[in-house]
């Protein structure tokens, strides 16, 4: 969950590129991929990132990610997938997230939660 933009022409609040950095970083990695800095630094790096992923995940190649559009909504999905997968390769500490097996609507509050706190921690 992001507050403002992030990439080319964004706002780029630090903490927000934070949290794009580590879900590109998450994907990057899982594909073989050079890592993104977690810095809060949106340069050139991050950018070509971000449209290296909206190549391959959308049909969006501008190198911004928005608030509640397309390409933060599909980065969060494949950071998720990649935990369900048991995929999941950036070196954060996640100990005491309550992971358990969900149905239905309790899966979106768990997904949620979790975006939530990893948001936290990077404020």
């Amino acid at each position: 969950m992001i507050r403002n933009s992030v990439g080319q022409n964004g706002v780029n609040q630090a903490s927000d590129v934070m949290y794009v950095q580590l879900l590109l970083c998450d994907w990057r990695v899982r594909r073989g991929r050079d890592e993104v800095s977690i810095d809060g630094v949106c340069g050139p790096k991050t950018i070509q990132s971000i449209r290296d992923f909206q190549t391959i995940e959308t049909a969006i190649t501008d190198g911004l990610i928005e608030v509640n559009k397309d390409t933060i909504a599909k980065l969060q999905q494949r950071h998720i997938e990649s935990m369900v997968t048991g995929e999941f390769l950036t070196p954060i500490d996640i100990e005491g997230f309550p992971f358990a097996r969900v149905e239905n609507d309790a899966v979106a509050t768990l997904v949620n939660t979790y975006l939530s706190t990893l948001r936290e921690g990077l404020d």
